[in-house]
């Protein structure tokens, strides 16, 4: 039920972003190293305690329903499409896509536990 209602919210945040946002790639870039970034603060903390239900809600429920691999997967399927997949500008788009989404969703990710650790840090030393 977590995850159902972490994915629910995190879907339609999603939805909301894309529409408010002039050009779909522009929401689904900003989603998803939003994303990325707050599974990395969520996993800083949630990790180190047992809390399973806060877990299952923000990790795969909410971030992976505001994340959309497969969006991001559909949009550049059809501009590869657009411009023929197979030539070598459409190899090296495709490739640039990938490279691209990997370094968003790892520095994204990266990012968020290391200002979590930097609150943390923060919070013990004002203590």
């Amino acid at each position: 039920m977590a995850v159902a209602a972490g994915s629910a919210l995190g879907a339609s945040l999603r939805l909301a972003v894309s529409m408010l946002t002039p050009a779909v790639w522009l929401g689904t870039l900003l989603v998803n190293v939003v994303g990325a970034a707050l599974m990395g603060y969520a996993a800083r903390y949630l990790l180190t305690a047992p809390r399973p239900r806060l877990q299952a809600f923000w990790l795969p429920g909410f971030c992976g329903g505001f994340t959309s691999l497969s969006s991001f997967s559909w949009e550049w399927l059809q501009l590869a499409h657009r411009i023929e997949a197979a030539t070598p500008s459409g190899v090296l788009l495709l490739l640039a896509a990938l490279a691209g989404a990997s370094a968003a969703w790892i520095g994204g990710a990266a990012l968020g536990w290391w200002i979590a650790g930097r609150r943390a840090e923060s919070a013990r030393a004002h203590r």
